[in-house]
């Protein structure tokens, strides 16, 4: 017996895209290069990202500062001090470059034809090391980050981003703020708070590089990032980890929160747990998606077909990061059925039996052969996975992982999610 024995260990995708081999430049910037996968266009990907370098980077009196300064250094550099000198010459070739920050990371990735690595590598430079940092353009790009702000929050469900993180590590945990920040930290933005995080965050200590699609077919491809990016001197991560261990997190308290700003009430009961490790997490996500995964699993039966009180599936996550696990709910009903509801989860958590288990690790299974990663998109997830586990984790790897998982270390999460008491916080609009 294997695993959940299902009888179908072992399948697998056709193609892993995922495989990537850490090499390391002189100055000890880590270099992830994607193994020639099977691709489906010329395009080649390099991507750049700041480890730790995010939302809770920014100083106490100017949140928003590192997603701020994602925005100005596309705006031009002191070499190519307009947009369009900066990145014209690499989009005129059809290239795309963009920029990404959240609270644990910021990225840049620039897309390009395959015979264009060094004009990428020239571009990304010109990006990270050499930005304009004109006054004009802080001042305009605050008009551009308040109407994104407002585009965000146009969603009313977008604010639970900002009342949730305050509730489970507590309002002055470095992770609680938004990583926009707040309309008022975004209009009070200087010209010296972005120069102060540029100086302190943008060097070599910080960046790790991904060099995938095309670009893996490039036998040159190591010597001619390290042309570019070994010249800058060693220096260590400014990143400082914020402390999430159990004393910080709020399991077990309770809160009721009304805010008119919100587009539907909504129940979460929140558990959280300091990181596990590697090994359990197949068993956490699988309670999560066999509770409510699917249109007729348990929790929706209840909830969706028996009492109509909800519509969208995956209503349960079980979420893991190097810093912080945790299994929630999320739940959109409204507030007269807050308290039915969050009695019928813990019953039907109480209740899961062995036979959904299998199925739901029966249909991953079987869906494999289905599935394939485009290497864009497995840059991109190698990213996550450097971040919360060091290296990127193969979809070889994976698979094992959940093939050797067992109903026993199924229950054992659900047993101790049982004997945990959650946060729980009750939100509605009036």
């Amino acid at each position: 017996m294997s695993g959940i024995d299902t009888g179908f260990e072992g399948v697998r995708r056709r193609y892993d895209t995922a495989v990537f081999e850490r090499r390391e430049l002189d100055n000890g910037i880590p270099v992830w290069l994607q193994n020639p996968p099977i691709l489906t266009n010329e395009q080649g990907v390099l991507q750049v990202f700041l480890m730790g370098i995010g939302g809770i980077s920014d100083p106490k009196d100017a949140y928003g500062a590192a997603h701020f300064f994602e925005h100005i250094p596309l705006l031009g550099s002191k070499s190519k001090p307009s947009e369009e000198l900066l990145l014209g010459p690499i989009k005129d070739l059809g290239a795309t470059v963009r920029a990404f920050t959240s609270k644990f990371f910021t990225e840049y990735i620039i897309t390009a034809p395959k015979d264009k690595l060094e004009l990428a590598c020239e571009t990304m430079i010109e990006i990270l090391t050499e930005p304009l940092l004109d006054e004009k353009h802080v001042e305009t790009e605050k008009g551009v980050i308040l109407n994104e702000y407002k585009r965000f929050f146009s969603n009313g469900d977008n604010y639970k981003s900002v009342i949730l993180p305050g509730l489970v590590l507590g309002k002055e945990h470095p992770a609680a703020h938004h990583a926009l920040g707040t309309k008022e930290s975004i209009q009070g933005m200087s010209q010296k708070n972005i120069q102060e995080f540029h100086h302190k965050h943008y060097h070599s200590g910080n960046y790790q590089i991904i060099c995938g699609g095309a670009f893996s077919e490039n036998p040159d491809n190591l010597n001619v990032i390290g042309k570019y990016f070994n010249k800058f001197p060693k220096r260590k991560s400014t990143f400082e980890d914020p402390d999430f261990s159990i004393s910080v997190l709020k399991n077990g308290e309770r809160h009721d929160i009304v805010d008119p700003r919100i587009s539907r009430d909504s129940l979460h009961i929140i558990y959280s747990f300091e990181s596990q490790g590697l090994d359990w997490e197949p068993a956490l996500s699988s309670l999560a998606y066999a509770l409510s995964g699917e249109k007729h699993s348990p929790l929706m039966n209840e909830l969706r077909h028996k009492r109509g009180w909800v519509y969208e599936s995956g209503l349960c996550e079980g979420s893991v990061n190097c810093r912080l696990w945790s299994f929630t709910a999320e739940i959109p009903v409204d507030r007269d059925k807050f308290d039915e509801t969050e009695r019928v989860f813990y019953e039907v958590l109480g209740n899961l039996d062995e036979k959904t288990i299998k199925q739901h690790q029966k249909r991953k299974q079987l869906s494999r052969k289905l599935a394939y990663q485009d290497p864009y998109n497995a840059c991109v997830s190698a990213r996550s996975e450097i971040i919360d586990h060091g290296k990127p984790i193969t979809w070889e790897e994976a698979e094992k992982k959940e093939d050797a998982l067992t109903i026993e270390e199924v229950f054992s999460w659900r047993d101790r999610i049982l004997n945990t008491k959650p946060l729980v916080v009750r939100i509605s609009k009036n």
